[in-house]
């Protein structure tokens, strides 16, 4: 009986580790990105092939020199404003403003979500 509990165990484990994770709201919750980038095809697109469209997202980091030169080397789109954002910067923060209509943009993103001082990476509408 201990070997059959074993073995299930392994196998279990095993298949954990083979297959990458489908996207859900645990994994949003537990990741710093906050929207679906599964949704997302080569060119950093969403939606139907007769309405493609990019996702803006923005993020907040502490406003210094090296932190913005980090972050622009990482993702040419990104935009730095002083504005708050629905991100809620800080005084010392500054927002930044991105696309994913680029070049590996889910590479782009998940590059910046291992950035110690980026909370969250958040959609964002322009209203």
């Amino acid at each position: 009986m201990k070997i059959v509990v074993s073995i299930l165990v392994f196998l279990m484990l095993f298949s954990a580790c083979s297959k990458k994770r489908a996207f859900n709201v645990d994994n949003i919750m537990e990741s710093k990105i906050k929207f679906d980038l599964t949704q997302l095809d080569k060119d950093g697109l969403s939606g139907p092939d007769d309405g493609k469209r990019s996702i803006s997202y923005e993020f907040c980091i502490p406003d210094n020199k090296i932190n913005r030169d980090k972050v622009k080397k990482i993702d040419k789109s990104i935009q730095f404003t002083k504005a708050m954002g629905r991100s809620m910067c800080g005084k010392n923060q500054i927002l930044c403003l991105g696309n994913t209509h680029q070049p590996n943009a889910v590479k782009v993103l998940e590059r910046l979500s291992k950035l110690t001082y980026i909370e969250k990476i958040t959609e964002t509408y322009f209203e």
